[in-house]
């Protein structure tokens, strides 16, 4: 994809709002007419503090989600199923998120900031599009998730948890597809993304990852065999038997959370 961006601070909007939201300190935050504005401020205040406090930051752009992505619901239809979707639901919290998400994208027009945001894409992907876009991006959010987009090009910044997370400082275990593996292996319920085998957890499926995190997915299941045929410590030898046997969710449990498939 050609770079037709220098530099852009692209902003992970829905994800900042939802925390926004979910912040004690700016849930009773009200306007002078009693409208709630709690995730308004919180973005806002976020925003402003992370544009300014570094000028190299480049050109901010914001991503929104709407709706849930084509490309995984197509892969299994059971996505995000266990939860609200933004735009399918009429809840009171639904409402007021879109109700200020639209109050968002008005005051970020004013202020010169494009949002973009397309029916039936995740923020993630649109992302992930803008980081292949750009010859250098730093993406503003606190979902672990994104550190599979950190690269010798793409800086992750994380607000709250006051964290930047550059390629040559970032840990092994954090590094994609490594991460992205690991991930893949022991689900998100956030997103009813079920762990591929029961009894598997964070370490063994580290583990695994870091055996098979440098061949493509075509190979990575042989790779596994062979580590299990060599593996001489039983437990870790009869968790690596039941991945291979669940092999199917393994894949697309991938596909679901590695952005490469955007």
């Amino acid at each position: 994809m050609d770079k037709i961006y220098k530099n852009l601070l692209i902003v992970d909007g829905s994800y900042m709002m939802h925390r926004a939201g979910h912040t004690p300190a700016f849930q009773e935050l009200v306007t002078s007419k009693g409208m709630k504005s709690g995730m308004m401020y919180g973005f806002m205040k976020i925003l402003n503090y992370e544009m300014y406090q570094d000028s190299t930051m480049g050109f901010p752009v914001v991503c929104w989600d709407a709706g849930l992505s084509n490309r995984r619901v197509s892969v299994y239809p059971e996505y995000k199923a266990n939860r609200h979707h933004d735009g399918d639901s009429e809840d009171e919290y639904i409402q007021e998120y879109r109700r200020q998400r639209s109050d968002v994208i008005s005051a970020l027009s004013k202020m010169g900031i494009p949002s973009v945001i397309i029916k039936g894409w995740e923020g993630d992907d649109l992302i992930k599009i803008l980081t292949m876009m750009s010859s250098h991006s730093v993406v503003l959010s606190d979902d672990k998730d994104m550190v599979q987009l950190v690269s010798e090009s793409v800086t992750l910044r994380r607000p709250m948890q006051k964290e930047t997370l550059l390629f040559d400082s970032i840990s092994d275990d954090l590094r994609h597809p490594r991460y992205t593996i690991t991930k893949s292996i022991v689900g998100d319920p956030s997103d009813n993304i079920p762990q591929v085998s029961a009894g598997v957890g964070w370490k063994t499926a580290d583990t695994v990852a870091e055996v098979i995190s440098e061949y493509s997915l075509d190979e990575m299941k042989g790779k596994l065999i062979e580590y299990k045929d060599s593996c001489t410590k039983k437990s870790i030898k009869n968790k690596c038997e039941s991945l291979i046997n669940d092999w199917d969710k393994f894949i697309v449990n991938y596909k679901l959370i590695n952005l490469d498939y955007v």
